[in-house]
């Protein structure tokens, strides 16, 4: 596998993700997570299979990886890897993705 994409909603998700943390917690813990967020998407790239399945969440063939609390969801049949979406583990994803994904 060669690398990854962003999908236009995943760079939206982490640019909202970073300005929250960064207006909340500072620079320096936005940079951090995006750090994080991108150390686990790369490890991803290496190993697609480290994710899994979340049948409550979708119907959809997308696995999921979670970097607390956030949950990388991403297409690991494509080469490059394609991330569709980065959420907070809190929000209603089933519904958000229903609504992304129709």
């Amino acid at each position: 596998m060669s690398g990854y994409e962003l999908s236009p909603q995943a760079i939206l998700d982490l640019h909202e993700i970073l300005t929250y943390r960064e207006e909340h917690s500072g620079i320096d813990a936005a940079e951090e997570l995006q750090e994080q967020i991108l150390i686990a998407i790369e490890r991803l790239v290496v190993m697609p299979g480290m994710g899994h399945r979340r049948s409550d969440l979708t119907e959809l063939p997308y696995f999921f990886h979670g970097v607390n609390p956030y949950l990388i969801v991403y297409a690991r049949e494509t080469d490059p890897l394609r991330v569709l979406a980065i959420v907070h583990s809190s929000r209603n994803v089933r519904r958000l993705l229903k609504q992304r994904f129709r």
